[in-house]
């Protein structure tokens, strides 16, 4: 039985039912500049991989999942930076991943 509700606890192997499952999540932005100042940072579609480590299955993600790494990671779904003329970058604006 899971211990707790974390992808670590709560997944298995659908075809031989071990736990040992190795995840890869690759968020994916494209960089944007907007205007002369600005860049616009937009998130992408995301790489999310799970493989059994025991008898090398993969294990097709929910959305489910890819909507808890995007809420406990804190990851934006997008940022808009200016660039300063000092050299500096400061976030302007900052859109958290959507929870729905």
């Amino acid at each position: 039985m899971a211990k707790c509700d974390c992808i670590f606890c709560k997944f298995k192997c659908s075809k031989c039912g071990a736990e040992d499952i190795k995840v890869t999540y690759s968020p994916v932005f494209t960089f944007r500049n907007i205007t002369e100042d600005f860049i616009a940072v937009l998130r992408e579609t995301d790489m999310l991989e799970l493989e059994c480590t025991e008898c090398g299955a993969w294990i097709e993600p929910g959305d489910e999942l890819v909507k808890v790494l995007n809420e406990r990671l804190g990851i934006p779904s997008s940022t808009i930076f200016k660039h300063k003329d000092s050299g500096k970058i400061e976030t302007v604006q900052l859109r958290p991943a959507s929870k729905e």
